[in-house]
């Protein structure tokens, strides 16, 4: 396992071929489908072909850079969170599984994981948006430390919605 960053609760780390099994059961979960369409991998050949492009990235340092969320307490793959390019530079992105919400750990991984990105990618400045109907993915890049910026209507997430814009 290579490890990027450690909080209380969270190990933050490159995806590896075993988190396949889970990568398909969470895309099976009807949050996933509805706040993530184009991040489902519910087939072993899509999920393969994800952490494949994982790797890849990881050796290339290139974009886009996923990375996987453990829960520490039960050393078990929850979710994850990548950093993405966009016009303006880069964005943060996230999920937790359905049965790990709730608890605190988007934030803690946003808020811990902006901290390493920062220095460790030399950025200046990360970027974040979520659904204005996504009240808890506000919530968590609010908590984090983003700033908001601005709402309007976007193209993403698979259609066209009211969006919160953030930057950090």
């Amino acid at each position: 396992m290579t490890k990027i960053l450690e909080t209380e609760r969270l190990i933050i780390r490159e995806f590896e071929y075993g988190d396949i099994p889970l990568m398909i059961q969470y895309s099976k979960e009807e949050a996933r489908k509805k706040e993530l369409p184009d991040e489902i991998f519910d087939t072993v050949e899509k999920a393969m072909a994800q952490v494949e492009m994982c790797l890849e990235n990881y050796k290339e340092k290139k974009y886009p850079l996923p990375y996987a969320i453990d829960l520490k307490e039960f050393n078990i793959f929850i979710g994850h969170i990548l950093l993405c390019p966009i016009e303006k530079g880069v964005e943060i992105g996230y999920f937790i599984s359905e049965r790990y919400q709730n608890n605190g750990y988007a934030t803690e991984a946003v808020k811990s994981f902006v901290k390493w990105a920062k220095p460790a990618l030399n950025l200046n400045t990360i970027y974040g948006d979520a659904k204005k109907s996504n009240i808890a993915s506000w919530k968590a890049l609010e908590k984090a430390g983003f700033q908001f910026a601005y709402e309007k209507e976007e193209n993403c997430y698979g259609g066209v919605y009211t969006c919160r814009f953030y930057t950090c």
